[in-house]
């Protein structure tokens, strides 16, 4: 159903706005909520591992770690030089950036689901509806 408000046209829509802005919110919420979870990681077929077979000495640790939350594993060093420290270092890293890149991509497209839901979708207009003229209609002759 369409309705004129001046020269405006007006399209109702069954979803309320504040259900739209609701969907936006929800959006930033899983975002935050994704990017600050605790990334676990198992990385026993790193290629520097493979190197604790070259040592007999070396006894294999456990390959998997708990690194903490994504945002602050973007950028990790390793705490020595020992090879599972590195390897530990960069699976978190790995992981992290996945996280947090996939976080924002959930969380960008419910923002933009909920914007153009309160937009009025693609188009408020469809073909065929009635609009009032303007306070200046167009002509149909030429420009003067």
């Amino acid at each position: 159903m369409v309705a004129t408000a001046g020269a405006r046209p007006v399209r109702r829509s069954g979803v309320p706005p504040r259900l739209w802005a609701g969907l936006c919110l929800f959006g930033v919420f899983v975002a935050v909520t994704f990017a600050v979870l605790p990334v676990g990681v198992r990385f026993d077929g790193d290629p520097l591992l493979r190197l604790r077979d070259l040592d007999p000495q070396l006894s294999p640790p456990e390959a998997t770690a708990v690194c903490g939350p994504a945002v602050r594993n973007l950028d990790v060093s390793p705490r020595s030089t020992e090879l599972f420290e590195v390897a530990r270092a960069r699976a978190c890293e790995d992981a992290a950036r996945r996280r947090v890149a996939v976080s924002m991509a959930v969380g960008a497209l419910l923002v933009v689901a909920g914007l153009v839901g309160r937009a009025g979708g693609p188009s408020r207009l469809r073909p065929g509806d009635a609009v009032a003229p303007g306070p200046n209609p167009p002509t149909s002759a030429g420009s003067p």
